[in-house]
């Protein structure tokens, strides 16, 4: 099974978003972050107040610490949402945006442009999230394809997505021991 098409720029956002979004690493280092400026402004609060029993400068930085810590997931959310898009166009290259065909085939997921192809084996492919607009595959514990759902034929797109599934199947059922058998619609 095919799929061809050119993906744009709103597509490779939507790629960084998930990735942020799912990434188990942005997620840690966002949570130390936040902790690390709630611990610190208190910190603050409480050795102004017993060094120098200012209580005006000591409620200052509690009041900052209790800001942080209510707003702080807010403020991050806000500036993804105006950083992501100049970050996507900084490491887009030309190639980002070429016209590629994407195939299901009974030995991997290969991908082609014009100037180069990937092949991974089915026990590389991870994880497969679908959305109303896009569709996004995991190779090797890091969604890297995107798949943008309204400039696909919804015919080639749902027999691909059967291929990909029974596939992956196949692969996960080989790697567990058990007896392969192709699970196409699963």
């Amino acid at each position: 099974m095919e799929l061809e098409y050119e993906p744009r720029e709103e597509d490779l956002l939507a790629l960084a978003h998930h990735q942020v979004a799912t990434s188990p690493v942005v997620h840690q280092r966002l949570r130390r972050r936040h902790l690390a400026l709630v611990v610190a402004f208190s910190l603050l609060a409480v050795g102004l107040y017993v060094t120098l029993l200012d209580k005006v400068l000591s409620m200052t930085f509690a009041i900052l610490a209790t800001i942080s810590l209510i707003a702080y997931p807010s403020l991050i959310q806000w500036r993804l949402q105006r950083e992501l898009p100049r970050l996507v166009r900084q490491r887009a290259t030309p190639a980002s945006y070429a016209a590629r065909k994407l195939r299901a085939l009974p030995d991997g997921l290969e991908q082609t442009t014009a100037e180069t192809q990937s092949k991974v084996a089915w026990a590389m492919v991870n994880a497969v999230f679908e959305t109303s607009k896009h569709t996004f595959i995991s190779i090797d514990g890091t969604y890297s394809i995107v798949i943008p759902r309204e400039r696909t034929a919804i015919a080639a797109y749902i027999s691909f997505m059967d291929a990909l599934r029974g596939y992956r199947t196949a692969a996960a059922q080989q790697l567990d021991g058990a007896p392969s058998t192709s699970l196409r619609g699963s």
